[in-house]
């Protein structure tokens, strides 16, 4: 994304389209799908149920699904789709790593002693969508429905990810079954009224303007309820950084959803860019909301929380970078059709997209120190 964002600051080209397509891969799949992974194996370890998680099947699931992410990432990359395919590059891998991961959860969830709680919902619904929007893809794959494999595209960045991203934000703040369940409930139906609504627009069930207003009402309500949890959270400020990054994420929501910024597709959580595409231009929500939440958890679940210089360099690049161009570009046409101030807006802010996932990056891969205890 860093050298998508620089090379593109150059002039628009092959290569930083390449790069972009593949770092949206990367990034949905990779980064946020594996931080959900984590979250899922926490939810399911955590379930009293008849049914046991199997260790073979964590592994099979870890090798299968990031070699899905990495060979699809590669052929990206090097920019030989099959039949300009933009969510699975390559048929059928992405559908055995959904149909692993149903197989994982599908008994915890039928053989649970006790009842569901709302904040589960977010995983189940996950699941369901990411199984049910990979296997449409295929089947359109096979018969060349080019309109089902777009309805189906929208099931999982529509749908899955959405429901995968507000998973991962209840999960950075703790919140448990037996708190107000109404608020989760809200997460989990506009989020899935607004997926609904997706897949049926391509199939001209709802115009353009019909699809902005529903989704866009699905936005404020999922507002209002991430709303209320900081709120139910604001002790002190919120010291950790992991919980301003959530934080922040949300308020990159609220500016794509008050600023429509994603229409005709809307929020919340606007879809990503398919191959040829630039992520940080066509899905601003996915970068400031999807990915701070992501990495949001992943400095929850490492433990060590972020230092100031660094958390600085991660939290303000995320969101300002991916918010720059779209934000500009619907508050000044200059910045939309002057070519020169575009690419500029651009290539800044998937350079600073970039700088702060590499800042990210290194700190979690960097070893922690041991004191000794007197």
């Amino acid at each position: 994304m860093a050298v998508a964002g620089a090379l593109f600051l150059a002039g628009p080209n092959r290569a930083s389209a390449r790069l972009s397509a593949a770092s949206t891969h990367a990034l949905a799949f990779g980064m946020v799908g594996d931080v959900w992974l984590a979250a899922l194996l926490r939810y399911l370890s955590s379930q009293p149920s008849r049914a046991s998680v199997r260790p073979r099947l964590l592994g099979f699931i870890f090798v299968i699904w990031n070699g899905a992410v990495i060979a699809s990432t590669v052929t990206l990359l090097l920019g030989r789709t099959v039949r300009a395919r933009g969510l699975q590059p390559l048929p059928f891998s992405g559908t055995v790593a959904a149909l692993a991961v149903a197989a994982l959860v599908a008994p915890v969830a039928l053989r649970r002693l006790s009842g569901i709680p709302p904040v589960s919902y977010h995983h189940l619904a996950a699941v369901a969508a990411l199984t049910v929007g990979l296997g449409l893809g295929d089947i359109a794959y096979v018969t060349n429905e080019a309109r089902l494999e777009s309805a189906a595209e929208m099931l999982v960045i529509g749908g899955f990810l959405p429901f995968a991203g507000a998973a991962l934000f209840f999960g950075v703040f703790d919140y448990e079954s037996y708190e107000d369940r109404r608020w989760p409930l809200l997460s989990v139906i506009a989020i899935g009224v607004a997926m609904v609504l997706r897949f049926s627009f391509f199939y001209e069930i709802l115009n353009s303007n019909g699809l902005n207003l529903i989704t866009g009402l699905c936005g404020f309500a999922l507002l209002i309820a991430m709303a209320t949890v900081l709120r139910m959270r604001w002790q002190g400020g919120m010291s950790a950084w992991f919980e301003r990054i959530a934080f922040a994420s949300v308020v990159g929501l609220a500016v794509c959803a008050f600023l429509g910024l994603e229409q005709p597709i809307g929020s919340p959580v606007g879809p990503l860019s398919l191959p040829g595409g630039l992520l940080f231009v066509i899905a601003p929500s996915a970068l400031a909301c999807l990915v701070g939440w992501a990495g949001a958890y992943a400095i929850k679940l490492d433990q060590r929380d972020l230092p100031l210089p660094q958390a600085r360099l991660v939290m303000w690049p995320l969101l300002v970078g991916a918010l720059i161009y779209p934000v500009g570009a619907k508050l000044s046409d200059s910045v939309r059709n002057h070519a020169g101030t575009a690419r500029t807006f651009i290539g800044l802010g998937g350079l600073g997209v970039g700088v702060a996932l590499v800042v990210l990056a290194l700190h979690l891969l960097r070893r922690p120190r041991l004191r000794a205890v007197r």
